[in-house]
Formats: structure tokens, sequence, C-alpha cells
């Protein structure tokens, strides 16, 4: 039996604490993979692999400093390590318990926790110290062995892999997505539902998400299987730890299940250590899209830690993909400047939207009346409550209209950490009841709302693609949007809306005014929006050209000889004594 033992530290090699000195003590045999650490080393007749260094990227604590180290390991380690004649993986405290964790599931072998001290005898204290007690019992539920090696304590669950035997036949794709119903907050979401609904016409398709409390099961339909996560699994120090806890989940879920996808197409960067890592662990071609990039939210301005590691998991995926798709040109443009990518290795692929689904919803007689008085005008807004979609502008702009005209009503529709502020102003501004903040709608009543109104406004600062605005179209409603990102390739000018400069409430106000005065144009306007949408913008489409790509992409992968040491045929590099 060949014991692969995995940690972070190991005499004399690496050295942080007491540790290293434990691990050299008990290992007695067979191979080491020892993390944060480049090279191959023979240590006494035992085989060391070096997992990688993790990349010169600034990180906020140790937590979000293990998971990096972690998916370092899990991208090269087909590269570096030959699995043969390895039974068993034994994962060294708890950063080497994450990766042997997941290296069992890969190599279909049990796991063992070796644990020497635990966090709560190291009288650790904080969000870190929480975030790694989560982690440490996360591993001793988890593990077939769990082994207390300073108290030469042992204990033994029954054997039960749980593993699915891995599937080889048709062809099929994997989409990691963060964003899934019923867990949704934007657009992506919305389009990730849609695409992998259509693409069952040509494939098996997997879905990796994350599930909500108390909603986290997987569902199959047809040819559609989704797998979810639980996010709240294991305690996090922040918004960074939390989404590379649930993508260690995602990766770990996936290889349980057997899923051995033909193509994986990742969706921005919540999904990007667990693409990255699922790419190399199954030999499987990457493609990507991204929807939105902390560069254009930031305005080009990468400073924090978050914004830094946010920065740079965008960029290792557009690296790692055979192919990247944007949803606008000016998200093309945006990611070439901002991952130095070549033109050739990015599409334009648009979201769309499913016009039989969205007709469904009518509104019913006397709806109306819950949002407006009868002989007040809808100017209607949705989407989330965060700066970049410039709803204080919109509030901004309601305080010029109605010192104009009393016969609107503007309506408000979504949740975010904004909201509280939004509602304040429009008090501030003595607004009152011409302002409604209606909270998040579901879909069957935002699409009522939206052929309510009068009006659909989109006043953001940041748009890549824009939705809400083929929404508006597809409502037959003319729109009034700032002319920015993918607003302005969507709506075209003075056709099927009105284009205003950013940051610009009085130019709101003018162009909504404009529409409400002119009620004939206002409906041509939708008109042609509609008409605009049913050319363009229908998901079957779509998503014939996407599999269109999917194929390019494999005979490309075919023909690349693209072989790891997972696959017998290839020999290990030589040892360093």
């Amino acid at each position: 039996m060949v014991v692969l033992h995995v940690t972070n530290e190991l005499e004399p090699l690496k050295r942080i604490g007491q540790l290293a000195k434990w691990v050299r003590e008990n290992v007695d045999g067979g191979k080491v993979l020892l993390l944060g650490f480049e090279g191959r080393r023979n240590l006494d007749g035992i085989e060391v692999v070096g997992g990688g260094l993790s990349p010169r990227v600034a990180v906020s604590d140790v937590v979000e400093e293990a998971f990096m180290e972690l998916f370092t390991t899990l991208a090269e380690l087909p590269y570096k390590l030959d699995p043969r004649n390895v039974s068993l993986v034994e994962g060294h405290e708890w950063r080497g318990g994450l990766a042997a964790y997941i290296i069992a599931k890969r190599l279909r072998v049990p796991f063992r926790f070796s644990i020497y001290t635990r966090e709560e005898e190291r009288g650790g204290q904080g969000l870190v110290s929480e975030a790694i007690k989560s982690i440490e019992s996360f591993l001793m539920s988890s593990a077939d062995e769990v082994f207390e090696r300073l108290k030469n304590s042992r204990f033994r669950r029954e054997s039960s892999s749980g593993f699915q035997q891995y599937s080889n036949g048709g062809f099929s794709i994997l989409h990691a997505s963060w964003e899934y119903p019923p867990h949704m907050v934007g657009g992506l979401g919305r389009a990730v539902t849609s695409m992998t609904k259509r693409l069952t016409s040509y494939a098996d398709v997997f879905v990796a998400t994350i599930g909500l409390p108390g909603r986290v099961h997987d569902e199959r339909a047809e040819r559609l299987k989704v797998m979810r996560v639980d996010p709240f699994s294991l305690r996090s120090t922040g918004l960074v730890s939390w989404v590379y806890a649930f993508n260690a989940l995602i990766v770990a879920k996936v290889l349980t299940e057997g899923v051995k996808p033909s193509i994986i197409h990742a969706h921005d960067w919540l999904t990007a250590p667990a693409a990255v890592a699922l790419k190399h662990l199954l030999r499987a071609p990457l493609v990507v899209t991204i929807h939105a990039t902390e560069y254009g939210r930031s305005r080009g301005n990468i400073s924090t830690s978050m914004q830094q590691q946010i920065h740079y998991w965008e960029w290792r995926l557009t690296y790692e993909a055979w192919r990247v798709f944007v949803c606008s040109n000016s998200m093309r443009g945006e990611v070439e400047a901002a991952f130095k990518l070549p033109r050739d290795k990015v599409i334009v692929l648009p979201n769309g939207i499913d016009l039989e689904e969205f007709d469904a919803f009518k509104p019913e007689h006397g709806e109306r009346d819950n949002y407006a008085l009868p002989w007040e005008k809808i100017v209607f807004f949705t989407g989330r409550h965060v700066y970049d979609k410039g709803v204080d502008l919109l509030i901004e702009c309601a305080r010029i209209l109605l010192q104009r005209r009393s016969d609107v009503k503007f309506v408000i529709s979504g949740d975010g950490p904004m909201r509280m502020h939004l509602e304040w102003l429009a008090r501030s501004y003595g607004l009152g009841d011409k302002v409604l903040f209606t909270g998040r709608l579901p879909d069957n009543v935002l699409y009522k709302v939206m052929k309510l109104a009068d009006v659909i406004v989109i006043p953001s600062r940041y748009e890549p693609f824009g939705i809400v605005a083929l929404e508006a179209m597809a409502a037959a409603k003319p729109v009034v949007a700032t002319q920015i990102g993918g607003l302005a390739e969507l709506v075209k000018e003075g056709e099927t809306g009105v284009l205003v400069p950013p940051e610009s409430p009085e130019a709101l106000a003018v162009s909504i005014e404009r529409l409400l005065d002119n009620p004939e144009l206002a409906k041509d306007m939708g008109l042609k929006g509609r008409k605009r949408v049913e050319e363009l913008y229908g998901w079957g489409k779509i998503v014939r050209y996407l599999f269109h790509i999917y194929g390019r992409v494999l005979e490309e992968y075919a023909s690349s000889g693209w072989k790891t040491l997972f696959d017998s045929s290839i020999s290990p590099p030589q040892l360093k004594h």
C-alpha cells in the first residue's frame, strides 16, 4: 500500500512551525505532496513532490492563503504526481487535509485526516480561528479515518466511498456558476439558466452551483442535472474565503458524482478556482463567459487584497480558457485591455431572452393599482441597489421631474446594500408616495410590472450588457438608458429608446418627460424594440452558435496532444537527491 502524504510543512525542506518535525517523524514511506513548495526531492528514499508556489497576490489572512495554495496544487498536481499504486491519501493538519480530501476523491481512494493539535487547543480566537475550526470539523466528519497523532488515537468509519463511476459515454457539458435558481442575484443567473436548458437539445448538461439554506439538493430533469453544495458548510473570514470554500466543495462534488465532461464552461471569477482545478484534474477543455470584471467595476483601480485576488482569478480564468465569451463589444474591449488577451480568443456572445416564457406572464385586471393611481404614469427601474446601477441618479432625476409635474410614479424594484440609503434619499427630497420601493420581485411578477410601465429606465454607471434593456424591449416598452457599455449597443438611439450621458439626472428627466408627453413615439419605440429582440436575441439562435464553438474547441483539443501524469502512458520527471 502506497500512502500519499499531503502537508504544507516537512523537515528539512519547509518548516514554519512544529508540524514540519512531527510530519517527518510520522512519514516512513510512500510519497509526500508538499504544498507551497517547488520541485521534486528524494528524502531518504521518500519521494517528495512540490505542489507549486502560490501566485504573488496579496491575501488578507491565512485562510485565504491556504485556499490559494490548495487551488494552485490542484491545477499543477496532474503534471507532477504519478498516482499509480497510491491506495490512501493522508492529509496532515487542516491545510494538508483540505488538499488530501479532494485528491482522494480524484484518485478514488480513502482519505485519512491526521491531527496533531486542534485550533481549539491552540487557543485561537476571532474569524480566522472560527474558520479553521470549521474546516477541521468538516474534514473530521468527511474522512474515512481520523488519526490524532500525538494521542495515538484512531477513529475509522465504515468504508463507503460514495463515488459514482466516471461517465465516459456521450457528449456532456459542465457549467460552473454561483447563480442558478433558486439562488439568483442578477442577469448572470438568468443567462446561465436559459443557456443550460437550451443546451439539453444537444448534450447532457451538468450545472455545479451553490444552494440556499434548507435548499441544498440536486435536481435532475431529462438531460439536465443540477449539483448543489452548501456554501455555508465552512465558515469564512470574508467574501473571498467564502468563495474559495464553496469552490473547493464544488470540485469535491463534481469528482464524487463521477462527472467527466467533454467541456467545462465557467461563469465569472466566483467559480474560477473550481473550474481551473477541474480542467486539469479531469483533462477537459475550458471555456469561460466573463459577465463583468473587477477592472471595470473599479474603473481600473485594483488596489485592495480582495480586488487583487478577484482580478487574478479573472485573469487566470481567461488565461486557462480555450475561448473567452463576452456579452458585448464593449466587454470585448474591456477584457482585452484588462487581461491582455489576443483578439482571436474573445468571442461576443450576447445574452438572450426566452420570449415564450416572457410572454406567458400577462398583467391581470386591476394589477396596475398595486403600483400607481390611474392617472399616474409609471417610470420603472429594476436591478440591484448598488452604486454601479445608478439608482441614486434615478432618485435625483425623480426630484427634478416631480418639480415640473405630478402625474408620474417612480416604481423601483430590486434590493441591495444601498436600499436603505436610497429610501432615505427619497424621503429627504420629500418625494413621499411618488417613489415606490417594491423590493425584489419574482420573475412572474416582475415581467407583469414591466408590461404595465410607460417607460423603463436604466441609469447605470457600469453595465457590460444590460439584460433589463432586453426585457424592456421584449415588453415593447421604450428605454431610457445611459450611453455606456452594452447599453449603447442594445438600445438604438431614437429607434428603440433614448441614450443619455452617464451621471446626468437632468438628461434622464428630460428624456423621460419627452416620452411621457409623446405616447405615440413611446409606442413606436417599444414596437421596434420588440422586433429587434425577436430578430437578434432569441436563445435558440444564440445557443446554436455556442454549441458550434464548443465543437471547434473540441476539435482543437483532440489534436492538441494534451496529456497528464494521470494518463498512465506518461512517465514522471526524474527526482533530485
